[in-house]
């Protein structure tokens, strides 16, 4: 399934973008193998190399051994349809893997701490950004179904596929 920029509205390009940008850290507008891992991880999954290679290959439609932004579209759209039971589930894992404390809420500072636990750059006011365009009760945490709508406008709907 390939999903076109243009299928996309103003918002879920944006999105999109910024859930790119944290794991392009070089900023060369691709994710590559050593990224893609960390992408991976950093969601809660321990995959391993040989695990993490195959999901690469998967995407990379053009087979330059790198994920450039219309894969990482495609990619995330790919996985919209699959079963709610399952997402449902992978959802609920990730959730307590942020949500360090156990208090049902992730705060910007735990999103940070897991996002860099990984590897990842992510700076305070970063996190802090990603906590705000998702909270729609303005309490400057994500309780569970805000996280839900976090990850499906920005890549975790792959979680499914692990």
């Amino acid at each position: 399934m390939t999903v076109e920029i243009t299928q996309l509205t103003s918002e879920e390009l944006r999105i999109m973008r910024t859930a790119f940008n944290i794991f392009d850290r070089n900023a060369d507008d691709q994710i590559d193998q050593a990224e893609f891992g960390s992408l991976i991880r950093a969601i809660g999954f321990n995959a391993s190399n040989h695990e993490i290679d195959e999901i690469l290959k998967k995407f990379d439609k053009n087979k330059d051994g790198v994920i450039d932004f219309q894969e990482f579209i495609s990619m995330a759209k790919h996985f919209e349809g699959c079963g709610k039971d399952e997402m449902e589930q992978n959802l609920r894992q990730a959730f307590r893997v942020f949500d360090r404390d156990g208090n049902g809420y992730i705060s910007a500072e735990e999103l940070r701490y897991v996002v860099t636990s990984f590897g990842e750059v992510l700076s305070n006011e970063e996190a802090e950004e990603l906590i705000a365009m998702f909270d729609k009760n303005n309490d400057g945490q994500l309780e569970y179904e805000e996280f839900v709508t976090w990850a499906k406008n920005s890549l975790a709907e792959y979680l499914k596929s692990l």
